[in-house]
């Protein structure tokens, strides 16, 4: 059996990869049960949560162009599409998070 430099590097490079997906996979599903885990209707203490910021910040933060609102509860806000805002509006909000 003849085992060369190039079919070692493949190997090694086959394993880290397989770790890496794996890694990957997992950091996803736990981002998701994460996500899931906060109400459909959030409240500004959910929001300085999942934001990371302090209630202050929060005041900020739904005060920004395009926030999602709830039309029928106040001081609500929809999980989902506060987490769509959110993905959409990132550098907005570290800009915010990093003026604080």
């Amino acid at each position: 059996m003849n085992i060369t430099l190039e079919s070692l590097e493949a190997k090694l490079l086959e394993e880290n990869l397989k770790d890496l997906f794996q890694k990957a996979y997992e950091q996803g599903l736990e981002d998701a049960r994460s996500m899931q885990s906060l109400p459909p209707m959030l409240k500004k203490t959910d929001l300085a949560n999942y934001f990371q910021v302090s209630l202050p910040s929060v005041e900020n933060i739904i005060r920004m162009d395009g926030f999602p609102k709830s039309k029928v509860a106040k001081a609500r806000y929809p999980r989902d599409q506060v987490i769509e805002w959110a993905n959409k509006n990132v550098e907005r909000v570290n800009r915010l998070k990093q003026a604080i």
